[in-house]
């Protein structure tokens, strides 16, 4: 055992600097949050001499009428539009893969991922202005957003859209895997498995393999969607467990409820992770990643699958266009009244600062991925399946909302950029993706370089590091995108609008405080949302290629 950690030290040395960031910023609130769940909290006597009162604060939740309907909607939320979002996601795939034209193909599937680059609050906005008894587009005089069962319907329909487009492309590069191997097995094969094998189920253990990992994350739901469009008059469809946590604990100040509710979550979805992570490592990592990339041989062009599926991609797309149409069309239609421009509601230095902030964040989040990803492409390393579950146990975790808090108010970094920084460090989801497009890759090329007595340090630099910089990077944007589109952070740790980050902003203009003069359809609001929603875009289209679904398979959870 000893000699196998001495061949492996390099390993051990690598990772030091990761573990103790996480220790510090990610162990330390997790151990933090369990104490707050189990303590009647006293702002004043601080956590350590607040009095202790067990399962307390666990059982007084669970007895709230309020709290089940929060959990009954976490679930709606995470189950519901899974299914709708797999049944359209599987005909829309088995569709668009008969398209003969590559250029088709990445061209639609491109606009389907936009709805879930956009920052959630733009998306929440051009709802709102669609939905709203004034809207240009609906001429009806229903408050839909104010009608418990009809927010339902629209969260439903947005959660749908948002996140069609991943679930597409997995499918699609599941049934061009499968061909490719079933051409390089001869033709008998190919007429053995027949449409069925060669497409159908491949795109069905796509759509298991996603559901899974969706799954997994049973009651987390995306916090700015939910948070931006809930109100008081559809809490009881629209009240999912981020937003009752966040209010229960950030505004009516009851921490040992709000720290129960996150404890609760915690083990739910630690529960759902393992199970997840199981079924996933034993029967669907050759679906999610391929052991070689497969050369994509079009179908015949002209066939009735390609107009079917030129079809079906363009009606999949027409939401997408009506959003892009709203930003960066509509608005140069209309004449404002308020004399207000973008630069004054949106200021460059506002964006550029931001913008660098969040590049610093990933950088270390980059360095942080490379280097605790490459000890699990070591199958017997000494203590591999444990440092395997802390990574788990610490992605299961998340975002600890309110324990972090805590944690950067003792150390006076309220109102600073610190906590916004330091919690851009972390997305250990990339870490378990970047290790499996590597293993699933290379990993026989790595194990020969072993043999051959080569060491830890020289595979690291001349094999791993070379083959994965391209999903590294890409993973990098998906991150930046990630933290340019959140205002959960900016929300909790900033309270001068001079250190408001841009979505932050925009948050805040929507709520009337900012300037109250303007109204939804001003075309200064509107060309806001275009600028904000401009950089994730442009990511989005630039990096595309390098988008591939096993990079996509990083955002498969939500966080």
């Amino acid at each position: 055992m000893l000699q196998r950690i001495w061949k492996y030290k390099f390993h051990y040395v690598l990772v030091i600097p990761a573990l103790l960031l996480l220790i510090r910023y990610k162990v330390a609130p997790l151990l933090r949050g369990v104490e707050l769940a189990l303590r009647d909290y006293d702002m004043f006597q601080g956590l350590a001499n607040s009095p202790w009162v067990g399962l307390a604060n666990v059982q007084m939740l669970l007895s709230q009428t309020n709290f089940r309907d929060v959990l009954g909607n976490s679930v709606y939320y995470s189950v519901v539009p899974l299914v709708f979002t797999c049944l359209a996601a599987l005909l829309l795939a088995l569709g668009l893969h008969a398209i003969p034209s590559r250029r088709w193909r990445n061209g639609l599937t491109t606009l389907l991922l936009v709805p879930y680059v956009l920052p959630a609050l733009v998306l929440a906005y051009i709802i709102f202005l669609l939905f709203s008894t004034s809207s240009p587009w609906l001429m009806q005089e229903r408050l839909w957003l104010g009608e418990p069962g009809l927010h339902r319907l629209v969260m439903t329909g947005v959660e749908i859209m948002r996140g069609l487009g991943i679930p597409v492309i997995l499918a699609m590069a599941a049934i061009t895997a499968r061909r490719a191997r079933a051409e390089r097995e001869g033709a008998a094969e190919q007429e053995r498995l027949g449409y069925t094998g060669l497409s159908i189920i491949p795109a069905l253990q796509a759509m298991g393999a996603f559901a899974l990992l969706q799954l997994s994350s049973v009651l987390a739901t995306h916090f700015e969607l939910f948070h931006v469009m809930a109100n008081p008059l559809v809490y009881e469809t629209a009240d999912t467990l981020s937003t009752y946590s966040f209010r229960t604990g950030m505004q009516n100040l009851e921490l040992g409820l709000a720290g129960a509710a996150w404890l609760l979550q915690f083990i739910v979805q630690l529960v759902c992770s393992i199970g997840a992570y199981l079924l996933l490592r034993r029967f669907f990592v050759p679906t999610l990643f391929a052991s070689e990339v497969p050369a994509e041989r079009p179908d015949r062009p002209g066939s009735p699958g390609a107009m079917l599926g030129v079809l079906f991609g363009m009606l999949a797309v027409l939401p997408v266009v009506f959003l892009l149409y709203v930003l960066f069309v509509y608005p140069f239609t209309l004449s404002s009244d308020s004399g207000l421009t973008v630069g004054q509601l949106m200021p460059s230095g506002s964006m550029l600062s931001y913008g660098l902030l969040y590049l610093g964040s990933t950088v270390v989040f980059l360095l942080m991925t490379v280097t605790l990803a490459y000890p699990l492409t070591v199958r017997r390393l000494p203590g591999r399946w444990v440092y395997k579950i802390f990574l788990l146990v610490l992605l299961v975790a998340g975002t600890m909302a309110m324990p972090e808090f805590l944690m950067y108010r003792q150390k006076q970094m309220l109102n600073t950029v610190f906590p916004i920084a330091i919690q851009g460090f972390f997305g250990l989801m990339a870490v378990f993706v970047l290790k499996s497009i590597f293993n699933s890759k290379h990993g026989a090329r790595k194990a020969e370089l072993e043999a051959q007595g080569r060491g830890e340090a020289h595979a690291f630099f001349t094999l791993f590091i070379p083959k994965v910089w391209k999903p590294l990077l890409a993973l990098g944007a998906l991150h930046w995108i990630g933290l340019w589109n959140s205002y959960a952070a900016p929300l909790m740790y900033t309270t001068e609008v001079d250190r408001f980050a841009p979505t932050l902003r925009f948050y805040q203009l929507l709520q009337g405080s900012a300037a109250s003069e303007l109204t939804f359809y001003d075309p200064a609001v509107l060309c806001t949302a275009a600028l904000l929603s401009l950089p994730p875009l442009l990511l989005l289209v630039l990096l595309r290629r390098w988008l591939t679904s096993e990079v996509l398979v990083s955002e498969g959870r939500e966080p």
